[in-house]
């Protein structure tokens, strides 16, 4: 049954090529010293040209080549993945980073973009809605303050570091 297949694709890849060989070989055939030498060049351009072209249509259409060109893709893409994983363990026995963690981060960060993003559209509209209840309630646009709020309030002390020698620490009170 093998055997029997490849007769069959050297048998047709033998045709093939007698065609092509048959069609060079029968262009230059058809020289005329009648006619002029550019003529004759242009004849035997386009003959050529045509037997080459039907020789390749044919070949490239034939569920041999196309079948070996799929098998030359998939390989490629298969060599293609181990050496990426052959990388990768290289990357990570040198303790460094690889592709796929750097990609495996940067999709992290664009999800924890995204959704910060959200919440800030979420935010947004939700002191929008407090803006606008707030101007319903105090229609002239300013802000009353609250009974019993005549001093403004203090504001709390944060603690901070220890500063020694006096205000040499702080650079705004030394102006």
């Amino acid at each position: 049954m093998e055997m029997d297949k490849v007769a069959e694709d050297v048998a047709a890849y033998s045709k093939m090529w007698m065609d092509f060989t048959t069609r060079v070989m029968t262009a230059g055939m058809s020289f005329n010293p009648s006619t002029p030498s550019m003529e004759n060049a242009d004849q035997l351009r386009k003959a050529v040209l045509g037997a080459v072209s039907e020789y390749f249509d044919t070949v490239m259409r034939s569920p041999q080549f196309l079948d070996t060109m799929k098998q030359s893709m998939d390989n490629a893409m298969a060599f293609r993945q181990q050496m990426n994983q052959c990388m990768t363990a290289v990357r990570h026995d040198t303790q460094g980073s690889a592709k796929e963690d750097t990609d495996s981060l940067m999709v992290t960060m664009r999800h924890m973009g995204s959704r910060l993003f959200d919440r800030l559209d979420q935010l947004e509209s939700r002191l929008d809605a407090i803006s606008n209840r707030l101007e319903a309630l105090n229609p002239n646009g300013k802000a009353e303050p609250p009974a019993g709020a005549d001093a403004p309030a203090p504001q709390p002390k944060t603690p901070g570091r220890k500063q020694r020698g006096g205000n040499a620490g702080n650079a705004s009170e030394q102006k």
